[in-house]
């Protein structure tokens, strides 16, 4: 009984409380005089903040993943390419970078 009652301080002391949406229940601003339920205005403002957020997650995974080929292209890399001793190394990396650009 005592780890439950823990557990409800912790859960009562958090700014906001997101209760599982699947289960239909609203969010809560948690305040000293105790939960204040989220306006139906302020659940949408927050869907959409949710929504956002979760739009911009692949984009920053493509980007991440472009810095990466990006950094494979040293000096050396270049001067292969120029001599034509890398065998389209770059110009195949170069291919991925515009493959992965095109879903940005």
């Amino acid at each position: 009984m005592r780890a439950l009652e823990m557990w409800r301080q912790a859960l009562s002391a958090s700014t906001v409380l997101r209760i599982h949406k699947d289960i239909d229940m609203t969010r809560y601003h948690a305040t000293a005089e105790g939960n204040i339920p989220f306006t139906p205005d302020e659940e949408l403002e927050w869907d959409a903040r949710e929504a956002a957020h979760a739009a911009k997650a692949p984009k920053a995974m493509i980007r991440s993943q472009i810095a990466a080929l990006e950094a494979k292209i040293t000096v050396r890399r270049q001067r292969e390419a120029i001599l034509g001793t890398d065998n389209g190394w770059l110009a195949s990396v170069d291919a991925e970078i515009a493959a992965l650009r095109t879903q940005l």
